[in-house]
């Protein structure tokens, strides 16, 4: 639930400074990162509860629902904690992107 709250923070002030085209674009590949990220944990936790549902049908479901549901505990505690640190990037990263002149890399 925190990931999605996240991920809604981060689309609200994407959409506060849609206007600032370089902040944006800085914020770009964290931010797909990030809903990917999302995106992954709701297909493997999804996946986890389907298998918990069926698993009745089936003695080999049992062990397929506990690989699953360890996948989605092993991502839980050691990916999602990742779209913290991302939403920090695109945030407060941009924030410093936008100080800086671009000549410097030139």
């Amino acid at each position: 639930n925190d990931c999605l709250v996240d991920l809604r923070d981060v689309l609200d002030w994407l959409k506060t400074n849609r206007n600032n085209r370089e902040v944006c674009n800085s914020a770009a590949t964290h931010y797909l990162h990030l809903f990917g990220l999302v995106f992954g944990a709701w297909m493997i936790f999804r996946s986890a509860n389907l298998t918990e549902l069926q698993k009745d049908k089936k003695l080999d479901a049992e062990q397929c629902g506990l690989q699953k549901t360890q996948t989605a505990e092993f991502y839980a505690a050691q990916i999602l904690p990742n779209i913290k640190s991302l939403k920090r990037k695109i945030i407060a990263g941009s924030k410093v992107i936008e100080q800086i002149d671009s000549r410097v890399f030139l």
